[in-house]
């Protein structure tokens, strides 16, 4: 009874306590890469049609993983997008792994101060930062909740420290441990729906088995089959979404078997070395180059197979045992998906990430602590007095190092930079860095960026698109034709670089070619409400209202929160001099849904929805909004536009709608912009 306090109370708490302060700078951060498709840019997030799209319709989300969707949904009703909500749950959740982690441990047959260690050592380690910090990683903490939940419940169903003896007769054990048996396959199932990298579990059932009992017979073997089974298939699921959904494929997943073998090889010995010395953590490693001619690169794989042989042939030597093995075929295990034999999205970028090794890690870190817990035990009664101390001094440590790593997860920008200080030749973190400047208006900085990654990887179209993009922005579209142009054939069916064609196209007054890009947009992606408004834009340009007004109402379909194109669509209907276009009461409708989108509508806006009310024969309505965008776009001193709305307003008063011979969408001044 001594140590209930100790277990039910100081240790969760102490876990608690320095995993939080560890955290302390990833729950002060914002959101970084990828958090925008995951939480902030997520329209399933946002209503109950998003919820039975994220469990009915798979490629509604950027990868399957319902449960991890349904978390940040519940999160969004709750707070939607304070990033504080999101990042304290996810670091609560990890904590959660980690005492589940220790009981898990516990009823395995290790030791109580092993097993409490090494679950403050896997909530403290500097290498789960990644999938801790990064809101888009609740995949990882919540999918080893579950896995670890599914193991111990597993554990207690068939204890692997039961002798062989016939089951207690007794109805009420049968239905409990069965019942323990059902919840694991729970469990298990939830684990998967958070991350398929938790199909390898019936693999650690067979080595906890094997580890306890040094064998495996039908008793053991056969009430796994279900969770290979269920593993399987939605793994398969998951490898199709990664190949046709997520995009894992082309030149850069191109591998031969022997590639892939020294991928894997070099993998296990990093993923290791990070864990035993967590120094340089990176978000983006550097993408090693893989060749299967040089004898040094064999030296990983055939490294690896020895060390795993030698370990099985030492399983009976009194002073190893059977853990060893089991700890390190556990860690190869459970990272097999992310060694580079099947092909994930990543692998552009990088063939490792310490987000990939969360689960594994614990193969190794147990490993280590078991080793070190022996060698002091071994040293006598000094040693072991001394042990409470050097436990307190390691986890510290650790916590500071996790703290430090922890701030540099504070924003996008600041990960960039740590990601390019420690990995130079990353174009990807040069090519991020350069697009966070653009949105901040860093035009030319995000140029010099882009050009860096031209120069890094002159085969890829990131570089020579972004360069373009940057001057499109800056509004030289003359000078960044040539570069769009270049990266058109690195990437010939990318909707971007098309997208970005037709706007330099259309800049330097090529429109008949501007149009085919725009075309072409389309095709490659229909839902590209932003390329309808602007291919819209043309055609009234050329005459063609009734066309630009199709366009621009399925451009409305597709995007109805887009006030823009709303307040366009109502301009046309209001003002085309084509009399089948006309169409006064949908025009009010557009500009009112436009307007209500808006804190507070520019001269623009207003003007447009004046000219929606006067089409639809609401003239004294015109007229009253019309001279409140009289008296907004001369607060803003735009006096050009507001005489030109006085101009139109003399026609409302005398009850007659505003009609142009050439219906031009408006620019940034005009009045389909708000």
């Amino acid at each position: 009874m001594g140590g209930q306090p100790l277990e039910r109370i100081v240790f969760p708490g102490l876990i608690l306590l320095l995993t939080v302060l560890a955290y302390t700078p990833a729950l002060a951060a914002g959101y970084i890469w990828d958090d925008d498709f995951y939480v902030t840019a997520n329209a399933t997030l946002r209503d109950l049609a998003g919820l039975r799209s994220i469990w009915l319709e798979p490629t509604s989300i950027p990868q399957y993983y319902p449960l991890v969707h349904t978390t940040f949904w519940i999160e969004y009703q709750l707070w939607e997008l304070d990033p504080l909500g999101y990042h304290l749950v996810n670091v609560l959740v990890h904590v959660a792994g980690s005492l589940v982690l220790a009981r898990l441990l516990i009823a395995m047959g290790l030791s109580r101060g092993v097993a409490w260690f090494t679950a403050a050592v896997f909530a403290l380690h500097p290498v789960h930062v990644e999938s801790v910090a990064w809101i888009t990683e609740r995949k990882n903490t919540l999918s080893g909740l579950f896995y670890f939940s599914a193991l111990l419940a597993y554990v207690r169903f068939d204890d692997p420290l039961a002798s062989d003896s016939p089951d207690d007769p007794s109805t009420n054990k049968k239905l409990r441990r069965w019942g323990l048996y059902a919840l694991s396959i729970v469990f298990f199932v939830m684990a998967l729906l958070s991350k398929t990298v938790t199909c390898s579990l019936p693999v650690a059932i067979l080595l906890i088995y094997w580890f306890r009992r040094g064998r495996l017979t039908k008793r053991e073997l056969l009430p796994t089959l279900p969770l290979f089974v269920i593993g399987a298939a939605l793994a398969m699921v998951t490898v199709w979404i990664e190949h046709h959904h997520v995009g894992a494929k082309g030149e850069e997943w191109v591998l031969s078997p022997a590639q892939r073998v020294l991928i894997a090889g070099r993998a296990l010995w990093f993923y290791a070395s990070k864990l035993v010395w967590p120094a340089n953590l990176t978000f983006i490693y550097p993408r090693w180059l893989v060749d299967a001619s040089v004898p040094w690169q064999w030296l990983f794989p055939v490294g690896a197979v020895v060390a795993l042989v030698l370990l099985f042939r030492l399983r009976n030597h009194p002073h190893v045992g059977r853990g060893p093995f089991a700890a390190v075929a556990f860690f190869a295990v459970t990272l097999f998906p992310a060694l580079g034999f099947i092909n994930t999205y990543p692998m552009r970028y990088s063939f490792v990430a310490d987000h990939f090794q969360y689960l594994a890690s614990l193969g190794i870190l147990l490993l280590v602590v078991s080793i070190v817990a022996d060698a002091v035990a071994r040293a006598g009664p000094t040693a072991a007095r001394m042990r409470p101390f050097m436990a307190v001094w390691v986890l510290l440590a650790m916590m500071v190092v996790t703290f430090a790593q922890s701030m540099i997860y504070i924003d996008e920008d600041t990960l960039w930079k740590d990601t390019i200080t420690k990995n130079p030749t990353g174009w990807l973190a040069w090519n991020n860095l350069g697009t966070s400047y653009l949105r901040q208006g860093r035009t030319d900085e995000a140029m010099s960026m882009f050009q860096r990654v031209a120069e890094l990887e002159p085969t890829l179209m990131h570089g020579h698109l972004n360069v373009g993009s940057a001057l499109l922005e800056l509004g030289r579209p003359a000078e960044a034709l040539p570069w769009i142009e270049k990266a058109l054939p690195l990437m010939p069916d990318n909707v971007n670089t098309h997208f970005a064609l037709a706007r330099a196209r259309r800049g330097v007054g090529d429109t008949d070619k501007a149009v085919e890009s725009y075309r072409r947009v389309l095709k490659l992606d229909p839902r590209q409400p932003e390329a309808r408004r602007e291919l819209a834009m043309i055609y009234l340009l050329q005459g063609r209202d009734r066309a630009a007004a199709i366009e621009l109402r399925t451009a409305a379909d597709q995007s109805p929160g887009n006030a823009d194109i709303l307040a366009a669509l109502a301009w046309v209907l209001s003002t085309s001099a084509d009399p089948s276009v006309h169409d006064g009461n949908n025009a009010v409708v557009a500009a009112e849904r436009a307007r209500s989108l808006t804190e507070s509508p520019r001269a623009t806006l207003l003007d447009t929805l004046a000219a929606a009310y006067a089409r639809a024969g609401r003239f004294d309505r015109a007229v009253a909004v019309a001279q409140q965008a009289v008296e907004t776009a001369s607060a803003s001193n735009d006096f050009s536009l507001a005489s030109s709305i006085r101009q139109r307003l003399s026609l409302y008063r005398n009850h007659k709608a505003y009609m142009q011979p050439t219906t031009l969408l408006p620019t940034t001044t005009s009045p389909a912009h708000n």
